[in-house]
């Protein structure tokens, strides 16, 4: 059975990825049919699009909403609004789902949901430094964080950049890309993402269609954020808080994400059960509609009955 995805969140320019695909899986689940009341987590609320789907498909549920960045109360009031008692939204990181649901008296729950993508309002707010297509203050702080990125490429050593920029970005000119950044900040400190997009691009006597800082910048936005220890703890941890024949769902945009996630879901026992041993990806018809779903990957594991 296909479940045609509502689109009030359109209105908002913020399309849910991959959201026929769960809804239709959990349409599949007996438990998610009927009378039974199920607790849904979604541990990156950005705008709600996925909350509200889940809201409006799944009858009985209720939905416990996690995210890191505060900017984002607006559109947990909205939700609330519409759906009173059925919703709650905790500001906070996904790594502490368990303290967050416990509080509300919940031990386990139904399902949980995870989309590792960077929220397009964090992006397109200049403000906050994520995008080099705009000149803006270094920052890229998703919430809740103890440092920027103006604090990395300015005060962290030579080697210690070079990890970040090798590790998290996969950038195999790390070493030339952090000279330059290092020669840069001895005349003045870097203050903003053009003055950073454009040392890295010195670094590059050519390149295809890709800005050469894309990795850079991603590299120095997943330091800051913490963004894989975050991803470890929060799989672990939420994979234990599933009832029997839960389903945790997790997209990710990366293969850095992708590894992680694989690797622990194939970790586990013979208790849980992978759903798609190879990840479920975007129908080109999504991808036609929502470019940011090109390079989206869900993996899913259901806990045994």
């Amino acid at each position: 059975m296909h479940v045609q995805s509502s689109l009030s969140y359109m209105a908002k320019e913020h399309i849910p990825v991959l959201i026929n695909n769960i809804i239709n899986l959990l349409k599949q689940n007996p438990n998610f049919n009927g009378d039974n009341k199920t607790v849904f987590v979604d541990c990156t609320f950005g705008r709600g699009g996925y909350t509200r789907e889940i809201l409006e498909n799944i009858s009985n549920s209720s939905v416990i909403a996690i995210d890191r960045d505060k900017t984002v109360q607006k559109y947990a009031d909205e939700i609330k609004n519409d759906f009173c008692d059925r919703f709650s939204f905790y500001h906070s990181k996904f790594s502490n789902i368990k303290n967050v649901v416990r509080s509300t008296g919940i031990e386990s729950v139904d399902a949980i949901l995870v989309d590792l993508g960077v929220s397009s309002m964090q992006i397109d707010t200049k403000e906050r430094g994520f995008s080099f297509q705009e000149d803006a203050p270094l920052d890229m702080r998703m919430g809740l964080c103890d440092i920027s990125a103006y604090d990395v490429v300015n005060k962290f050593s030579k080697s210690e950049l070079e990890c970040i920029i090798r590790d998290y970005g996969e950038e195999y000119r790390y070493k030339n890309i952090v000279q330059k950044i290092v020669n840069a900040r001895k005349i003045s400190p870097i203050k903003t993402t053009l003055e950073l997009a454009n040392i890295v691009k010195s670094a590059y006597w050519n390149y295809s269609k890709i800005h050469p800082a894309t990795k850079t910048f991603q590299a120095i936005r997943i330091f800051v954020n913490k963004e894989l220890e975050e991803l470890q703890k929060n799989v672990r941890i939420s994979s234990e808080m599933l009832k029997k024949s839960g389903m945790m769902f997790v997209v990710s945009f990366h293969s850095m994400e992708d590894r992680i996630v694989k690797h622990f879901f194939k970790s586990l026992g013979d208790e849980y059960v992978l759903i798609n041993k190879k990840p479920i990806i975007p129908s080109d018809e999504e991808i036609s509609s929502n470019s940011r779903a090109r390079s989206a990957k869900m993996r899913v594991i259901q806990r045994g009955c």
